[in-house]
């Protein structure tokens, strides 16, 4: 790598800030929780949603995870400590912040891409 090189960022710290940075109080579709279990070598599962959240699901299964629920998951698999909150926007922004930490850290696990993606999807390009 030359010195004008950037480094490719961990695609982990990148779905990490995507969920700080773009979705406070969102609810995660099944499709991103798949794509997130195979980034993450995790087996995160989704819950059928409350009404109230009005999604717009016609076959009416409102399946989905709370972006808050998927970074306290992700903390809870890599050990990651974290203070409970009681805001859903506030927690995700706790967890999230020590996940950054922790992937910053010399004991964060190295990234292995299992396999090479075929599509042009990212784990940021799925709509939530």
């Amino acid at each position: 790598m030359s010195s004008g090189e950037e480094k490719e960022e961990d695609p982990r710290v990148t779905c990490i800030k995507y969920l700080r940075d773009e979705c406070d109080h969102c609810i995660m579709s099944p499709e991103y929780v798949d794509e997130c279990n195979q980034l993450f070598g995790m087996d995160m599962k989704t819950h059928v949603i409350s009404e109230r959240w009005q999604l717009d699901d016609p076959e009416g299964d409102n399946q989905g995870l709370g972006a808050h629920e998927m970074a306290e998951d992700i903390c809870e698999f890599y050990k990651v400590s974290y203070a409970p909150k009681y805001g859903k926007g506030s927690q995700l922004a706790e967890c999230c912040k020590k996940l950054l930490e922790f992937f910053a850290s010399p004991v964060a696990p190295t990234y292995r891409p299992k396999e090479p993606q075929s599509s042009s999807t990212s784990v940021t390009g799925i709509k939530a």
